[in-house]
């Protein structure tokens, strides 16, 4: 696992480099046009806010890159500027976890449940109805199923207010533990809780149903069934 992460990090680093100066160029040029600096202060300006030397030798800026991540130091944003990328991930972390974790816990239960039931009626036209959904939707992309949620019900039959929903809850609404802050936080999170159930659960589904199915073959559930268990 250690070295699986170091590949990726390793890699990543190679990416970066390869595009890193684009960013930079733009951040530089923005300088030169909305504040009228020259290039050369523009790209002082960006080396010392981004803490990056492009012109260091590509092994120096390699180790510094592994050194800062081992102290947790990911660097500043581009486009916030001056903000840590570490604490811009900080201030979604929490969102990120909730949301994930109830559409995950929903979409394990549903597929767990549904697994098991068309396990023990198989055969039958349920089973195969949902088998083919199940199958269907573990064949299709997430980021798919996302963008159609989107286009159809957003935007073409016009059902969610996809625009209000930025965020983890409304501009105008106080955090608390008041029923309005409850029910607009659930509201900000249906599309996305549909969207990752809609795209996990079918997996759930084969995988307990191709398990379930295993199990009653065992000699011992043979062996319970011949004496009335």
């Amino acid at each position: 696992m250690a070295s699986i992460i170091y590949i990726v990090i390793t890699i990543t680093f190679f990416h970066n480099e390869a595009n890193a100066r684009e960013p930079i160029d733009v951040f530089i040029q923005q300088m030169m046009t909305q504040y009228g600096m020259s290039y050369d202060e523009a790209k002082q300006l960006a080396l010392s806010l981004f803490s990056i030397n492009l012109d260091a030798p590509l092994h120096e800026q390699y180790f510094e890159y592994i050194a800062n991540l081992i102290r947790g130091n990911l660097g500043v944003s581009i486009l916030s500027t001056g903000t840590p990328v570490a604490e811009m991930i900080a201030e979604f972390m929490p969102w990120t976890i909730f949301s994930v974790s109830l559409s995950l816990l929903t979409s394990f239960a549903i597929g767990v449940t549904l697994g098991m039931f068309i396990a023990y009626r198989r055969g039958g036209i349920l089973d195969r109805i949902l088998t083919g959904i199940a199958a269907t939707l573990s064949a299709i992309p997430n980021y798919l199923i996302g963008i159609l949620i989107i286009v159809f019900v957003g935007i073409q039959w016009n059902l969610y207010p996809m625009k209000f929903m930025r965020g983890a809850y409304s501009a105008d609404v106080k955090p608390g533990f008041t029923l309005e802050f409850i029910v607009d936080v659930f509201k900000h999170l249906l599309m996305l809780f549909i969207t990752y159930v809609l795209a996990t659960f079918g997996g759930w589904v084969l995988s307990m149903k191709a398990s379930t199915i295993s199990t009653l073959g065992e000699d011992y559930v043979t062996v319970a069934r011949a004496k009335g268990l």
